[in-house]
């Protein structure tokens, strides 16, 4: 059934998964169970949706490029170590409802165009959470600009805030690798993504 504001139904879904989430682990670490931790891509746009198949066998599902790339960014949370990913045109239909901060310019498989991809953080600014963002979205943009000494002291202020932040994290070592191995001749920022 259509709704015109799916997108902030989405994430509003995703982060009360995560809240759930949190309460389940708690329950878990008491009865001894190991963690489990759990990523979400949202994706949206045009797709198709019914009951696909034949007449022996036929699934109600949902398919098309933004169903695949939902899938991707899910799986991509473990490479940032984030738990929710919306790539730009979900971002800008939700931007003034939630917190967010740009994640990265990926090159997902199969496709040849960048696309920017953007972490939905929260939906209220808890602490410092809206600050810690606009840290770490200078700290990308430096990032992009080559202006290693920036992006670093970007990163490290949203660690100051946020002490075990995955993108930070990454981005640290990212730009580690880069002023140890050198910028190659043809880099353009872009992160290209090389598995599912």
């Amino acid at each position: 059934i259509w709704q015109e504001d799916h997108p902030v139904r989405a994430c509003s879904a995703a982060l009360e998964m995560m809240e759930k989430l949190k309460d389940l682990q708690t329950g878990w670490k008491e009865r001894g169970i190991p963690k489990i931790d759990i990523g979400i891509g949202i994706s949206t746009g045009k797709l198709t949706v019914g009951n696909m198949g034949s007449t022996t066998r036929f699934d109600y599902t949902v398919m098309g490029d933004s169903v695949n790339l939902g899938s991707r960014l899910e799986g991509l949370n473990k490479e940032y170590g984030t738990h929710v990913i919306v790539p730009k045109y979900t971002h800008e239909d939700v931007k003034d409802r939630f917190i967010m901060r740009q994640l990265d310019l990926i090159r997902v498989k199969g496709k040849m165009v960048p696309i920017h991809i953007y972490e939905l953080m929260g939906s209220a600014d808890t602490g410092r959470l809206r600050e810690a963002a606009g840290l770490s979205d200078a700290g990308f943009q430096a990032y992009l600009r080559k202006d290693w000494d920036k992006a670093e002291s970007s990163f490290k202020k949203t660690l100051e805030i946020l002490p075990n932040d995955g993108p930070a994290t990454t981005f640290l070592k990212r730009i580690a690798a880069l002023r140890e191995q050198g910028v190659p001749a043809d880099w353009d920022g872009v992160f290209v993504m090389t598995k599912k």
